[in-house]
């Protein structure tokens, strides 16, 4: 929603990649990482490595690096902007297993390439009573929307849902 005050999701375009009886998994797409403060993403199930502090460096100096949610940092998500014709299809690869797969593709000069690290995740009925609730606003995939730049995103899909985004008052999406 327009007035989402959520400071990961404010203005976001989330891609829902799976939905299974526990819970709903997606990517933000319109976030590049370098907008984003790393360091509010604390993880408590590893502890910070070498590797590491190279991704956040790394992260904040690439045009096809972007945060795709605040739940398993540790995992990238890889969209082949070749393949997006019809629907979008991500491989995951977690990047403590896979580390020099990472910095293959991050010092690649291939632009059809985006990298997604983390991942939107929410758990059973919590996206529904969201959207239930007003918290968010949906509208089905079109393929152009993959390859404008990300600061265009959101905006074309308010303007194309025919909602004027400063019409909005009050404290809704919260998420």
């Amino acid at each position: 929603m327009p007035n989402m005050v959520d400071s990961f999701f404010s203005q976001s375009v989330v891609f829902i990649t799976t939905e299974s009886l526990e819970t709903v998994e997606g990517i933000i797409l319109n976030k590049p990482v370098s907008q984003v403060k790393l360091n509010s993403l604390t993880s408590s199930e590893t502890q910070k490595t070498q590797e590491e502090k190279i991704l956040k460096n790394l992260v904040s100096q690439s045009s096809r690096l972007f945060f795709g949610g605040p739940v398993d940092f540790g995992t990238i998500s890889l969209l082949e902007l070749s393949d997006v014709n019809q629907s979008l299809s991500f491989n995951e690869v977690i990047i403590e297993k896979n580390f020099s797969f990472f910095q293959k593709i991050i010092f690649s000069h291939n632009n059809d390439q985006r990298l997604y690290f983390g991942k939107s995740v929410w758990g059973r009925g919590q996206l529904f009573e969201e959207i239930a609730s007003g918290d968010w606003l949906l509208k089905d995939y079109e393929p152009q929307i993959i390859n404008m730049e990300a600061k265009n995103m959101w905006g074309y899909l308010i303007a194309a849902l025919g909602i004027e985004k400063y019409s909005f008052i009050g404290e809704g999406g919260r998420s």
